[in-house]
């Protein structure tokens, strides 16, 4: 097992790194509270529902802080990238650029959950890399949609 305990903050450290070099500040203290909400708040109930509830994603040593079994570090690495989300979103100007936004963010969680599988740090039982791209694909077409009509960003 590679970075025992330290994937979370790792993950983070990129988010938050990622966020900072792409996105204005004006632009992230505006999309603060949505990166809040849905980057924090949704992480923990999805890891409430998918990990403690339904038992198909299991983690194992993925952080040194934790909520339960919930890795808080890893469920906050997920406001930044949030932020960078909606910013994103509401610059491009062309359906087709926002529905490929749309459409990666899912992409990149499956890649974190296969690094997090093949380090041991997390187990699927009965689950695959489809149901994740799925699970999330919906969360973030509802964001888009949250956002459409909370801060008017154009969708299609």
């Amino acid at each position: 097992m590679h970075f025992e305990n330290l994937m979370g903050l790792i993950i983070f450290a990129g988010s938050l790194l990622l966020m900072v070099l792409t996105v204005p500040w004006p632009e992230i203290k505006k999309f603060s509270l949505f990166g809040i909400l849905s980057g924090l708040g949704l992480a923990i109930v999805l890891l409430v529902v998918m990990q403690n509830l339904l038992g198909v994603w299991i983690y194992h040593q993925v952080d040194f802080l934790y909520l339960g079994r919930i890795p808080l570090i890893l469920s906050a690495a997920w406001i930044p990238a949030e932020i960078f989300f909606a910013y994103f979103l509401s610059c491009y100007q062309q359906p087709l650029h926002r529905l490929l936004l749309i459409l990666f963010l899912p992409a990149v969680a499956v890649g974190i959950h296969f690094i997090q599988i093949w380090n041991h740090m997390l187990t699927y039982h009965y689950w695959n890399y489809w149901g994740t791209y799925i699970v999330s694909l919906g969360i973030h077409a509802g964001l888009a949609l949250y956002l459409k009509r909370v801060y008017k960003i154009p969708l299609f």
